[in-house]
C-alpha cells in the first residue's frame, strides 16, 4: 500500500505537465489558418472519416447555435504552427464546407439545407458562420509529444459510447418515454416478456 508520501510524490511528478491558454477563434479565422498550412493534422491523429452525414450534422450544430466541444491546439516553440491534438474532424470538416466541398444531407432539424453547399446559403448566415467563434485550448510549448498524445487518447478513449437506447432517451421526453421508462421498472412485466 502507497505512503502519503509516495502518492504526494506521484501527483506532483505528473501534474502541471501541460501548460494552455484558452482562446475563441471565429470559424473563418480557423479555415483560414489551415489553408495557409499554420494549423495542421499530425501523423498521429486518425484519418479523416467522418460520413457526409456526420459531417452535415455537425455543420447543422453549429447554424442552430449548440455549443461545441473545445478544440486541442498545440503550439510549437521555433515555428509557432498549431498542431491539432482533437479536434482534426470538425476543423477538416468546416475547412470542407466552406469551400464548397461538402453537399448537407440527411438533416433533421434545418432540412432546408439539405443539398446545399455554403455558397447556397443566405449572405447573412455565411456571414454569422463564419463569424461565430469556437473555444480552443492552445497547449504551449513544454507539452511534450508524448503528453499530446496523452491527452488526445484521453479524449478519444475514456468516454462510452452511448447505447441506443441512452441516445433515445437522451434526445426525446414526453408522455411516450415516461410510458417505456416505467414499463422497463415494473417487475410483474419483465416477468412477463424478459426482454
Amino acid at each position: 500500500m502507497n505512503s502519503k508520501k509516495e502518492i504526494i510524490e506521484e501527483i506532483n511528478n505528473n501534474r502541471n505537465l501541460v501548460g494552455y491558454d484558452t482562446v475563441d477563434w471565429p470559424i473563418g479565422y480557423i479555415k483560414s489558418q489551415f489553408d495557409a498550412a499554420r494549423l495542421y493534422v499530425p501523423t498521429y491523429q486518425r484519418s479523416f472519416v467522418w460520413n457526409s452525414t456526420i459531417k452535415s450534422k455537425f455543420i447543422e450544430s453549429i447554424f442552430m447555435g449548440l455549443p461545441i466541444p473545445f478544440l486541442f491546439l498545440y503550439r510549437h516553440k521555433e515555428t509557432g504552427t498549431l498542431e491539432i491534438v482533437d479536434g482534426a474532424q470538425r476543423i477538416q470538416t468546416l475547412v470542407e464546407f466552406l469551400n464548397n466541398k461538402l453537399i448537407l444531407n440527411d438533416l433533421k432539424k434545418l432540412k432546408s439545407l439539405n443539398g446545399k453547399i455554403f455558397n447556397d446559403i443566405p449572405e447573412k448566415y455565411q456571414v454569422i458562420f463564419e463569424t461565430t467563434s469556437l473555444r480552443i485550448i492552445v497547449l504551449d510549448e513544454k507539452t511534450t509529444e508524448n503528453n499530446r498524445k496523452e491527452i488526445f487518447n484521453r479524449l478519444n478513449t475514456t468516454g462510452e459510447k452511448l447505447e441506443e437506447i441512452e441516445v433515445i432517451l437522451g434526445s426525446y421526453s414526453g408522455p411516450f418515454i415516461n410510458f417505456l421508462k416505467n414499463c422497463s421498472e415494473n417487475q410483474l412485466l419483465k416477468n412477463l416478456c424478459p426482454i
